[in-house]
C-alpha cells in the first residue's frame, strides 16, 4: 500500500484542523456575537478581547485534541514515518504545558492584530464569522507544529502498558486545566453580553446558570475524556479497576440535575441585590460555576473511559 507523503499529510491535517475549528467557533461564537452587538460592546477593546478569548481557548483545548489525532493516524500508518533517529521525545506527557504555552502565543499574537484591524476595519458587522476565521487560523498552525517528528517520539508508548492513574493523575490531566480553561470561557461571555442598562434580574441569572452547568457538564462527559483514551492507547495511563462506568440514561439524568442545580443557586444568588445582580458578581459566579462544572465533568468523564478500558 502506497502511503501519503509525510509533508504532504501535514500540509492536509492543518487544513481539517482549521476547517474543524471553523465550524466549532462559528456555533459558538455566534450567540456570543449577538450578544456583544445587543449589549451595545462593539468598541476596539471588546472586540480585541472577544478575539484574544477565542484565540487562546483554541490553542488551550485544540492542542490535545489535535496531538491525540495525529498520533492516532501515524499509529495506523496512514502516512509514511520519518526514521526512528529523527523523532522527538515526544509531547503528549507535558501536553498541557504546550497547550498554555502555545495559548499564551496566540492570545498575544492576536491581541496585536486584531486591535489593528479594529482601528481600521468594521470587524463588529461581520463579527462571528470573524472570530471562526481567528479560531481557523490557530488551529491550523497548531496542528501544523504538532504534525512534527519531535511528536512521533509518543508512539513508543505505543507497546507499554501505563500505571494505574492515581488522583493527582486526574486532577491534572483533567480537572484543573478543564476548571481554568472553561472557567475562563464563561466569565469572559459573561462580561462581553452583560446589559449596559443595568443587572442582571434572578430569573435571568437562574436561566443563564441552568444551560451554562448543563451544556458544560454534558460537552466534559461526552468529549472530556477523549484524552484518558489516548493516554491509555499511548502507556501514560493504565486502566482503572472496581469502577462501573453509568449508562447513558444516567448521565443525562445527572446534566439534567446539575443544571437544576446550578438555576437554583443562582436564582437564590440574585435574591441578594434588589436592583439586579451587577457585573462584578455576575463575573464572579459565572467563573466559579463554568470552573466547578467543568472540573467535574472532566474528572467523571476520565475516569469512566479508562474504567471502561479495564
Amino acid at each position: 500500500m502506497t502511503r501519503v507523503p509525510y509533508s504532504g499529510f501535514r500540509f492536509v491535517f492543518a487544513l481539517v484542523n482549521g476547517a474543524l475549528w471553523f465550524g466549532i467557533a462559528f456555533v459558538f461564537t455566534t450567540p456570543v456575537a449577538s450578544g456583544m452587538i445587543g449589549a451595545g460592546r462593539t468598541s476596539s477593546m471588546a472586540l480585541t478581547s472577544a478575539a484574544v478569548t477565542v484565540a487562546f481557548l483554541t490553542s488551550l483545548f485544540g492542542v490535545p485534541g489535535a496531538l491525540g489525532g495525529f498520533l492516532e493516524e501515524a499509529e495506523r500508518g496512514r502516512f509514511s514515518l520519518p526514521p526512528e533517529t529523527k523523532r522527538g521525545p515526544g509531547t503528549l506527557g507535558s501536553v498541557w504545558l504546550h497547550a498554555v504555552t502555545r495559548a499564551v502565543i496566540a492570545a498575544g499574537a492576536t491581541a496585536v492584530i486584531v486591535k489593528w484591524l479594529a482601528n481600521r476595519y468594521p470587524l463588529a458587522a461581520r463579527l462571528h464569522l470573524f472570530l471562526a476565521f481567528v479560531a481557523a487560523i490557530i488551529g491550523a498552525l497548531q496542528a501544523l507544529w504538532l504534525a512534527s517528528p519531535v511528536t512521533l517520539g509518543d508512539l513508543r508508548g505505543a507497546t507499554t502498558r501505563g500505571p494505574t492513574p492515581s488522583r493527582a493523575y486526574f486532577l491534572a490531566r483533567f480537572a484543573i486545566p478543564q476548571a481554568a480553561g472553561n472557567g475562563l470561557a464563561t466569565a469572559m461571555v459573561a462580561i462581553a453580553v452583560f446589559p449596559k442598562t443595568g443587572g442582571m434580574t434572578a430569573i435571568d441569572v437562574a436561566t443563564d446558570a441552568g444551560g451554562t452547568v448543563a451544556i458544560i457538564y454534558l460537552m466534559m462527559i461526552a468529549f472530556g475524556g477523549t484524552l484518558a483514551k489516548i493516554d491509555h492507547r499511548f502507556g501514560v495511563a493504565g486502566p482503572l479497576p472496581g469502577v462501573t462506568p453509568p449508562p447513558w440514561i444516567a448521565r443525562i439524568a445527572l446534566t439534567l440535575a446539575a443544571g437544576g442545580l446550578g438555576a437554583g443557586l443562582g436564582f437564590a444568588l440574585a435574591l441578594a441585590w434588589s436592583d439586579g445582580v451587577p457585573l462584578a458578581p455576575f463575573f464572579v459566579w459565572k467563573l466559579a460555576l463554568g470552573s466547578l462544572s467543568a472540573g467535574v465533568g472532566a474528572w467523571q468523564a476520565a475516569r469512566w473511559k479508562l474504567a471502561a478500558l479495564a
